[in-house]
């Protein structure tokens, strides 16, 4: 069966179940806040909540008050895009940027377990399904652990969670109300991370096979379908033009061409020169404008939107040239991105792991084997944490694998979470890949788990039954 009816998204829940779903949020909310609370109180201080990251999101946010503008050192910022520096006002402007932030990302993050819940209820049609999913994503230790850091990534989250609640009710109605609601939810996720500047597009051709594929009117399908994509990339068209206007940069964000070069290509270029990767990075002048110049001195008098056209060229260029290596590495990181459990974040918050391990460069130049190995020899904590964050993260693919024996619950929705899922999987890996790019993908992830433990539960029980044989006569 390819298409489940599932439940009405206007069918409020029994008092039961809003007792549970209440409770399963109370319990989100106090995990969330008791790790900032325990990290604040154990180190004193606020930079525990700070990544590499943070700085470059805080300083455009502090030029909105001081200025007005969206710009950093007097000049238009580029490189980030406005949506998380927006949530980042409040705080700054009370002075408390910090506290206010994760407040409101803790508070947000509890919001996409209430979103969860919603969306699973209307996949399965049954509350307790609904129910341990919200739960899965409320204990889920990647969300839980960067409510507490100031990043983008729960912002981003909510707002994709958000795309997907409207666009699955765009999909069991056909309103074009809830179509409109989906794309403006997901053109806000590209203004917080740009990374999904491109999901529109699969979308639409997932949207065009939902209307070939079940018997509706045609053209009124194909008439909302446009009307999606235009919206989502007129909304993304007004931040261009922006661009142009203030810089002559035509893109949406430099971030996307400083990636391509530096984090993509970078790779291939170390792995064909035999160096460190993060030897490359230092001497090809990452972060660091004069180590650039100096080995490309004639982009000294180019305008900003020469040398972004510059490294997206030369980055297309090094991967195109060179597939065999930079398959590889996207395979090595897609790796990293599914299985890091990411414990490391939980211990640099309570200050028992250095800001800068090196990890992530020993796994790129020596392989992941290598970054066991030294992680047995010299941090057993670390290993402890990732395996038991590991084991964790292993019962939600186990249980979301089993959804394959309950063919009557992978319907659209099911089919675009996976979508959505494999669009962040490809696009976040290669060198860079780490548990925190799995952010995205996790609530699509919990969703799958939850609907795939009671196939598992159901067939475990079936098995133990006495006296229960298959057709070759065998007990099952």
């Amino acid at each position: 069966m390819i298409f489940s009816r599932g439940r009405p998204d206007d069918k409020a829940p029994g008092l039961s179940a809003r007792k549970a779903l209440l409770a399963i949020l109370a319990g989100a909310f106090t995990l969330r806040m008791g790790l900032f609370l325990s990290a604040w109180l154990i180190s004193g201080d606020f930079s525990v909540f700070y990544e590499g990251d943070s700085m470059s999101y805080l300083r455009p946010a502090k030029a909105l008050i001081e200025s007005g503008t969206f710009s950093v050192a007097g000049h238009p910022e580029l490189f980030r895009t406005p949506g998380y520096p927006l949530m980042l006002v409040p705080g700054l402007w009370i002075g408390h940027p910090e506290l206010v932030a994760i407040l409101l990302q803790i508070l947000l993050s509890c919001a996409t377990v209430w979103l969860l819940y919603l969306i699973a209820r209307r996949i399965s049609g049954s509350e307790r399904t609904a129910l341990l999913c919200a739960f899965l994503y409320s204990i889920e230790p990647v969300s839980v652990v960067y409510s507490s850091l100031l990043l983008s990534e729960t912002l981003f989250t909510f707002l994709l969670v958000l795309f997907l609640y409207w666009l699955g009710r765009h999909l069991k109605s056909r309103s074009t109300v809830f179509l409109i609601l989906s794309a403006l939810s997901l053109t806000a996720s590209a203004y917080v991370r740009p990374i999904g500047f491109f999901l529109p597009i699969p979308i639409g051709f997932f949207l065009l096979a939902c209307l070939f594929l079940r018997p509706s009117r045609k053209m009124k399908g194909l008439v909302q379908i446009s009307l999606f994509v235009l919206i989502c990339f007129l909304g993304t068209g007004l931040w261009q033009w922006r661009n142009w206007q203030v810089a002559g940069y035509s893109g949406f964000a430099t971030v996307s061409a400083y990636n391509l070069y530096y984090f993509h290509a970078g790779p291939v270029i170390a792995k064909k020169e035999a160096i460190p990767f993060y030897q490359y990075l230092e001497e090809e002048g990452w972060s660091k404008d004069e180590v650039y110049y100096s080995r490309h001195p004639e982009q000294r008098e180019w305008p900003l939107s020469k040398r972004m056209k510059y490294m997206t060229r030369e980055g297309l260029h090094t991967l195109t040239a060179n597939p065999g290596i930079f398959i590889s590495i996207l395979a090595s990181g897609m790796v990293r991105v599914l299985f890091d459990p990411d414990a490391v974040t939980y211990l640099k918050i309570y200050g028992l792991y250095p800001k800068e391990g090196g990890l992530l460069g020993l796994a790129v130049d020596k392989g992941i084997v290598a970054a066991i190995g030294y992680m047995l020899k010299e941090r057993p904590l670390l290993v402890a944490a990732l395996v038991g964050f590991g084991l964790i993260l292993l019962q939600y693919y186990l249980a979301g694998a089993a959804l394959i024996l309950r063919r009557d619950l992978i319907g659209e929705e099911v089919w675009l979470l996976l979508l959505v899922m494999g669009y962040f999987l490809v696009l976040s890996s290669g060198a860079i890949g780490l548990g925190r790019f799995r952010h995205p993908i996790m609530p699509g992830l919990a969703i799958l788990a939850g609907l795939g433990y009671p196939v598992l539960y159901h067939y475990a029980r079936f098995r133990n039954r006495p006296g229960k044989k298959n057709t070759d006569g065998n007990a099952l």
